[in-house]
Parts: structure tokens; sequence; C-alpha cells
């Protein structure tokens, strides 16, 4: 009968050095995300705040602009019409920034 003959595991065994080097890549990761998180913070509310502002300037640019229109004897149909670029360009430039954060992600 022949003795089986263990064959050898392939793998490195993980040793001590190897483990502090875990440890310290696992600290330093903690690391840069906790000093990380306020600009993240301060950027996300600055892109909330931007959108929330941007629907209402458009709201308040297009009524405006509608206004100037009826004014020089436009009836409000027309004037309404025109002014659906301005909420088409608003609606460009958020679909480019959900796009940009929606791409950043992966």
């Amino acid at each position: 009968m022949k003795k089986r003959t263990r064959r050898k595991n392939s793998f490195p065994h993980s040793s001590s050095s190897d483990r502090r080097s875990m440890k310290t890549s696992t600290v330093s990761v903690v690391t840069e995300v906790a000093k990380s998180t306020p600009y993240l913070i301060r950027m996300s509310t600055s892109l909330i705040w931007m959108y929330a502002t941007l629907n209402r300037r458009v709201s308040k640019t297009r009524k405006a602009f509608e206004g100037e229109l009826v004014q020089q004897g436009m009836s409000k149909e027309d004037a309404k019409r025109l002014s659906i670029c301005f909420e088409d360009l608003k609606n460009d430039i958020t679909g480019m920034i959900k796009q940009g954060i929606k791409l950043g992600g992966n």
C-alpha cells in the first residue's frame, strides 16, 4: 500500500505582519472616510440647495418672461409656449447633474 502524501496548500499562510498591515489598512480607510465626511455633507447640501433654488428661479424667470411678452401684446398661450424653453433648460441641467452623480458612483 502506498502512503498518501499530503499536498501542501497552495495558498500562502497569513503571518502576523500580514495581519498588522490589514489592520493598518482598515484603520486608514476608516480614517480617510471620517476625514472626507464633512466635505461630502457640505457638497451634498450645496447640490440640494442648488436644485431647490434652481426650480424657484426658473419659475420666477418664466413668469417674468411671460409677463413681458404679454405686455408687448403677445397672447398668453404663445408666451407660455415660448417660456417652456426655460423649463427644458432646467431639465437638461438637472439631468446632467444626475447623470454625473450616477456615473461617479460606478
